[in-house]
């Protein structure tokens, strides 16, 4: 039944799957990303004759939910020490998601990416700009994306206190070449930057660390992030602001507004 959940070009989770079965609903791993599922707080109202427990686990990786509750009537049995237990759920749904539009909400975008990095090459080169800026941001770090032209190779600025720092983003597949890396530092140089940071999709050809390294020494740091080291920058960044009350209120939210299907198998 997993294979049939269309995933598809689609991330955000917010509404109720009606593809859910025990199987599903029970999982201790995400199906998307197989990463061990994290325990939100429960939901529980009731009295002495009806309850109704909403237990919510989260991926901490790309954001799927699941919902289960419980309902248990002890008024449906003749003995008050015995209840029946009628078992409900539901799973996030996914919608439709277009990594080229750069009128996508960037904070599906990054979601997306933590899932699936993979398909970093199909986002819109500009909103790849505005994701490296927001990671960066969310790592305490003052950050303002520049002008699609005239940006003299700077991408985005970063203040480091009095000291300006210029970023570069390339969304390439091949690997950076060290004369890409001569030119950022020209670019800095010419506009006054104190120091650079370098991101692309891919990686750095040999020479090029050694490259930022002897700028380093003269004055002009450029640091260097190929897609494993931004792909971990990401994952930081989006469990410095992920929280889980929050995440849990509006898992609650689309609950209460929706119905979850009874959970016979």
């Amino acid at each position: 039944m997993l294979h049939t959940i269309p995933y598809q070009n689609n991330w955000a989770y917010n509404d109720i799957s009606r593809l859910v079965s025990s199987q599903v609903l029970l999982s201790e791993s995400c199906i998307f990303c197989n990463v061990p599922l994290i325990d939100l707080p429960e939901d529980y109202l009731g009295d002495d004759n009806y309850e109704v427990l909403t237990e919510l686990q989260l991926c901490p990786n790309c954001g799927w939910w699941s919902v289960s509750q419980a309902h248990s009537d002890k008024q449906m049995w003749d003995d008050e020490l015995e209840r029946m237990v009628f078992l409900y759920g539901g799973i996030g749904s996914l919608k439709e998601l277009s990594l080229n539009d750069i009128n996508e909400p960037l904070a599906e975008i990054r979601q997306y990416l933590i899932g699936k990095f993979g398909d970093r090459f199909v986002v819109n080169p500009k909103v790849f700009e505005n994701v490296v800026a927001s990671v960066f941001r969310n790592l305490d770090q003052n950050v303002v994306v520049t002008a699609y032209s005239g940006d003299g190779g700077i991408d985005a600025v970063m203040t480091d206190g009095s000291d300006l720092v210029g970023v570069q983003v390339k969304r390439y597949k091949s690997k950076i070449e060290v004369e890409q890396i001569r030119a950022f530092a020209g670019a800095l140089y010419l506009h006054g930057y104190s120091r650079g940071v370098f991101v692309t999709t891919s990686d750095y050809q040999a020479g090029c660390k050694r490259t930022a390294r002897l700028y380093a020494e003269r004055g002009l740091p450029i640091q260097l992030y190929n897609a494993q080291n931004f792909y971990s920058a990401l994952e930081l960044s989006h469990y410095n602001t992920h929280s889980n009350w929050a995440t849990r209120e509006k898992i609650l939210s689309i609950v209460q507004n929706s119905d979850l299907h009874p959970i016979f198998n």
